[in-house]
């Protein structure tokens, strides 16, 4: 019964508020379900108001002024009180706290005395906090930092009105998220002012995904996330017509575990952050332009270059997003020429391109793409306006044989115009070795092939190619007899020849053999 209760709690997991009030009730009527339903509802919290009204002999509403009221200290904390607060800080492990302006700093200073140096919330391990709309940034956000913490999501926007105590403070506050919290794996941090308060991630040793969104990217903290011995994961939003300098990161290793580089910005620090990456398991990259930018197709060939000149063998997917080229240039050849070196990267899985300029995409280079990337299982090529020049129908045939795994083809334009079979030839003998190239995969498709193309000839079929092509000679020999009785001459769209055998009648006379014909079918007779 112990094991089916927490299980039976499980599966009430609240989704909302009346889903919360219901495994409330439950916890209340049995006191078997009252932990396991208790710990749910406590896993997951947006506030930590709840927590502190445990303390209700201890802490009370007090006016302030004109302005709502604050929560703060009413007298001291009782033993069993704080033994009671303990338990339920224990059951948090993700919090997305809501601003604390109504909170006294008393408080937290009383809170302080009683925790000494043990972490507010010992379990927690998921932390979102969302500056944007605080007029301050006061010390109480260090309660937050624990050692169990694997997730954090930081998004802080520093006001013109922001002192310098402040911003010191919040430096103090990621530095000590990456200093203690030895456990902390995922960090996102999000910025919309000058980010100068991180000046380096060095003390989150064990950080595999860095998040970097609208920050000043400074030499010392990207020469710090460099020097990450785990980092997987490296996201980064490059403020606009920032141009960091990498030269820091040149001596030594520099991300060498990395796996996934997410980089939007311009192309020039994007390139020379590619060049300082020694892991030799990326396998993912995607970059995208930060607004519209004038770039060369020597910027894309750079770009290219050093991606598979480093990371040629590792390399699956590539996502590649930009606007134009320089002055407003046609170069719509260009853009795929300048793929030319990516076509060392002989792993690769997914390609996707994404541009407002002009892309002419021959024959020829689908057939270089297809052979050079046998592993494809998604080629996206998308153009705004389209080319002049656009690959031709029969070059998917060259794909289709050379990357048996593609699942998603995308191309800015192809060209419909299929060459017109040839007037029908009088051969009258052809002859079929035992060649291996001569196997036949479809009997049908060869006999009606060959019917349209030479239709009054006889077939040859060699000892060592019997099988399959005694099958096709026998469809095609039908189709002769079937004309040559006047019986009717199958048109149709789709149409498939499925099968023949040699007991079929046509209109009374008997032809050996014969087919059975399934699909959408019309037949007329000739005159």
């Amino acid at each position: 019964m112990d094991d089916i209760i927490p299980e039976v709690v499980h599966h009430l997991r609240p989704r909302e508020n009346a889903d919360r009030r219901a495994l409330a009730q439950l916890a209340r009527t049995r006191r078997s379900f009252c932990v396991p339903a208790l710990d749910i509802l406590w896993e997951s919290m947006d506030d930590v108001l709840p927590l502190l009204k445990i303390l209700s002999s201890s802490l009370a509403w007090k006016p302030s002024g004109p302005a709502s009221p604050v929560y703060t200290v009413h007298r001291p904390i009782f033993k069993s009180e704080w033994l009671r607060f303990q338990s339920y800080a224990r059951r948090i492990h993700s919090l997305c706290p809501r601003p604390l302006c109504h909170i006294d700093s008393s408080v937290f200073d009383r809170l302080s005395s009683y925790l000494e140096r043990d972490p507010l919330l010992p379990c927690l391990t998921s932390l979102t906090i969302s500056w944007s709309g605080w007029t301050t940034f006061e010390f109480e956000a260090l309660f937050f930092v624990s050692p169990s913490l694997r997730q954090v999501r930081v998004s802080i926007e520093l006001p013109d009105v922001w002192s310098g105590r402040q911003s010191c403070i919040a430096a103090k506050f990621l530095y000590l998220l990456c200093l203690e919290s030895v456990n902390l794996e995922h960090l996102t941090l999000c910025s919309g002012a000058h980010g100068a308060y991180l000046p380096s991630v060095a003390q989150a040793a064990n950080l595999r995904e860095l998040v970097l969104t609208e920050c000043n990217i400074s030499p010392s903290l990207l020469s710090s996330c460099a020097q990450l011995p785990l980092l997987t994961v490296f996201r980064v939003r490059l403020l606009e017509r920032q141009a960091p300098d990498l030269s820091c990161c040149g001596a030594g290793p520099g991300f060498p575990a990395l796996e996934v580089l997410d980089a939007m910005g311009d192309l020039g620090p994007v390139t020379e952050l590619i060049k300082i990456i020694t892991s030799p398991h990326l396998r993912s990259f995607s970059w995208t332009e930060r607004g519209p930018r004038a770039h060369t197709r020597q910027d894309l060939y750079v770009l290219y270059s050093a991606l598979s000149s480093r990371h040629s063998a590792a390399l699956r997917e590539l996502d590649i997003s930009f606007a134009h080229f320089a002055n407003g240039a046609d170069d719509s050849a260009r853009v795929v020429d300048a793929l030319r070196p990516l076509l060392k990267l002989r792993a690769l899985e997914k390609l996707a391109l994404k541009t407002h300029a002009r892309v002419s995409l021959a024959s020829s280079h689908l057939h270089d793409m297809a052979s050079s990337w046998p592993h494809l299982t998604a080629l996206l090529i998308a153009a705004a306006p389209p080319g002049p020049t656009a690959p031709r129908l029969h070059s998917l045939a060259a794909v289709a044989r050379s990357c048996p795994a593609l699942a998603v083809l995308r191309l800015p334009g192809m060209d419909v115009r299929v060459d017109a079979l040839a007037v029908p030839h009088r051969l009258q003998t052809l002859c079929i070795c035992a060649a291996p190239s001569s196997l036949v995969a479809d009997p049908a498709a060869v006999a009606g092939f060959l019917d349209g193309l030479f239709p009054e000839v006889e077939i040859e079929v060699e000892a060592g190619a019997k099988g399959a092509w005694e099958e096709a000679v026998g469809v095609q020999a039908a189709l002769q007899r079937a004309r040559r009785l006047g019986l009717g001459v199958v048109s149709g769209c789709g149409l498939r020849l499925c099968t023949w055998r040699a007991d079929c009648y046509v209109s009374r006379r008997r032809l050996e053999p014969s087919l059975i014909l399934c699909g959408s079918l019309r037949a007329r007779r000739c005159t």
